[in-house]
């Protein structure tokens, strides 16, 4: 079996592994990624995914220590730590008052520290490296720690007076890989990230079961909806459904429209939102084709179908993969659809390999063009400049620039909040009342009845094959 990868360079964000990654050779001093049949560190690996046949965690923790830089300070729009913070060393104890930096008092009620330690928080993640889309692992190796390494330049070096660690494994785009590796993984760290729809659903009920907090990009809600435990920190697809269907009366009215769908229960709720959105905005639905998550043989009957019932418009529910492939077969068969890609974002790898086949289409994302980045955070470019990042495919550096930013601003309100004892309880509190404003990626706020975010909002782009990025269309948008 592939084994698990570990990253080594300093790094915050465990949702950075949402993409795909792919092992690469020629790695930078201090990053090790994991090749075939090899744990980091050259540790051999059982059937049962541990180094030992034991069971446990093939994943364990690397250390990605943010610097020696003081603690607290604003960066950018994120919260300042409060001046209450415990000291790592001298954690305070369940039930203890600890004033934040806006004059607050929380209660440290939890226990489980279970990732935690005077001089350590272990993030762990889990995506499917295999088989979702085309993507360089070149770009991990250079922009993972992008984020840490400039904020440390800044002045604001630890996370709660404390170093990150990481522990990712690759899920190989099967739930029931998934929901294995996530019940090792959540032995160890501290939080839980995922990607992919899948595998999602097969790990979130699980971190309810163990109480272990769970956060992911925002895609389908379903079985999703009333977890006490999981978070999604962008739009998911049914709250897009109300901006798509504004959206297609604007710009393609009186058009035709359908959509693919890999068949998976995971997507049922997106699927019936958009179709229920459009009805409601009086948009001419034809018909959902739901395709297998594997095999090939369904692009061609599928355009086919879609371009004798007329159909001009085509929502695009699958992955990356398959959205290139049922475009060129599109294409080569002569039909003229604009796709519609629903995605937590979109990376120029797509158009790389996609265009000219998909000329026509737009996307949702959470991030924005590379176009209007230094609007939205030069911060980014001038560390681009400073560490000398290739120009390469950087809206996957953009990416996971902004996991990052993210989940420091988790951080630091906790810290807020709590001080420096960081406990899993207290951290689903705190998620339930958090507004996550980083400036880059879309405002999400939280309720207790609302996982899901109560600001859904998007950054609108288009695919330029001229230049094979995603070009800007707008911003922040919230209505169309």
């Amino acid at each position: 079996m592939r084994t698990s990868s570990i990253w080594s360079p300093r790094i915050i964000g465990a949702v950075a592994a949402m993409m795909a990654v792919v092992v690469a050779c020629g790695q930078k001093p201090g990053v090790h990624v994991a090749t075939e049949g090899q744990q980091a560190g050259s540790a051999d690996v059982a059937a049962d995914g541990s180094p030992d046949g034991s069971g446990q965690p093939t994943a364990g923790p690397t250390s990605v220590g943010a610097g020696e830089g003081p603690a607290g300070g604003a960066v950018g729009n994120l919260p300042q730590q409060g001046g209450g913070a415990a000291a790592p060393g001298t954690a305070q104890q369940p039930g203890q008052s600890v004033s934040s930096g806006s004059g607050a008092t929380y209660q440290v009620r939890g226990s489980d520290r279970t990732g935690v330690t005077d001089t350590t928080i272990t993030l762990a993640a889990h995506a499917p490296v295999t088989g979702a889309a085309p993507l360089p692992a070149v770009v991990f190796e250079e922009s993972a720690d992008l984020y840490w390494r400039w904020i440390r330049e800044q002045g604001d070096g630890k996370v709660l007076g404390r170093d990150i660690e990481i522990a990712f494994q690759d899920d190989r785009y099967t739930p029931t890989t998934a929901r294995q590796i996530c019940r090792q993984l959540m032995q160890v760290g501290f939080i839980m990230s995922g990607v992919g729809a899948d595998g999602i659903g097969a790990c979130a009920p699980l971190a309810a079961q163990l109480e272990v907090p769970y956060i992911s990009f925002g895609a389908d809600e379903g079985a999703l909806a009333g977890n006490p435990w999981y978070f999604a920190v962008s739009a998911t697809y049914p709250q897009q459904s109300e901006l798509w269907s504004q959206y297609m009366r604007r710009h393609f009215p009186g058009q035709k429209v359908g959509a693919i769908a890999i068949d998976t229960v995971n997507w049922n709720a997106s699927v019936e939102a958009w179709q229920s959105g459009l009805a409601n905005k009086g948009i001419e639905f034809r018909e959902t084709l739901r395709h297998p998550r594997e095999g090939t043989d369904w692009y061609a009957p599928f355009a086919r179908q879609l371009n004798d019932d007329g159909v001009e418009v085509v929502f695009a529910l699958t992955s990356p993969l398959h959205l290139i492939r049922f475009a060129q077969v599109a294409r080569d068969n002569g039909y003229d659809f604009h796709l519609l890609y629903l995605a937590p974002g979109t990376l120029n790898a797509i158009l790389e390999n996609g265009c000219p086949a998909m000329e026509n289409a737009t996307s949702f994302s959470t991030w924005p063009s590379l176009d209007v980045i230094d609007q939205v955070d030069p911060d980014f470019m001038r560390a681009v400049e400073r560490f000398d990042i290739s120009r390469n495919d950087l809206d996957l550096s953009l990416a996971l620039w902004g996991v990052n930013k993210t989940a420091h601003h988790m951080f630091l309100e906790y810290g807020r909040r709590y001080g420096n004892d960081l406990t899993r309880e207290d951290f689903r509190d705190m998620m339930e009342t958090i507004t996550i404003s980083t400036g880059l990626f879309p405002d999400q706020a939280f309720t207790p009845s609302n996982h899901f975010g109560t600001r859904p909002g998007v950054h609108v782009v288009t695919a330029d094959c001229d230049r094979e990025i995603w070009a800007d269309a707008g911003t922040f948008r919230t209505g169309f």
